[in-house]
């Protein structure tokens, strides 16, 4: 009878159960800031001017009422044209959703800032049947 072959030997198994140590946590948060870094080479991202950080991808550009980039003015009269993105997990979107002079009817907006530098770089857009999406300063980032 020939013997049988596992993918793992029964002490690796018992092994796997132990915690890990600081040097393997270390380690592994090496290789996954590696991968990381790898990933984001291969499909440079969109990255905020003023620190670098990954905001967001170029395929995750977003048409909203036909359009990806729009052109508005707040209430104070300042300009800001704005490029719409389905996601932008490199933004930290804060406080709570408001249609108050609204940009896109339906949608309510709370402010997105850079997760590196917490600088504005834009708003996070909510409608209540319509999918998320991010209308992101251009001029704030760079490709």
């Amino acid at each position: 009878m020939p013997m049988m072959s596992y993918p793992f030997s029964p002490r690796s198994s018992w092994e796997a159960l132990q915690p890990l140590d600081d040097k393997q946590i270390r380690a592994i948060q090496k290789k996954l800031e590696r991968q990381r870094k790898t990933a984001a080479k291969e499909e440079r991202g969109i990255l905020c001017r003023s620190c670098g950080h990954i905001i967001t991808m170029p395929r995750l550009r977003t048409t909203v009422q036909g359009r990806h980039v729009h052109t508005f003015l707040n209430p104070s009269g300042i300009e800001f044209t704005i490029g719409c993105f389905s996601d932008a997990a490199g933004c930290r979107n804060i406080g709570i959703p408001t249609t108050q002079h609204t940009w896109f009817p339906g949608y309510g907006w709370r402010i997105a800032l850079c997760a590196g530098c917490q600088i504005h770089l834009g708003w996070q857009f909510m409608g209540e049947d319509q999918a998320p999406f991010h209308g992101l300063i251009l001029d704030l980032l760079v490709e």
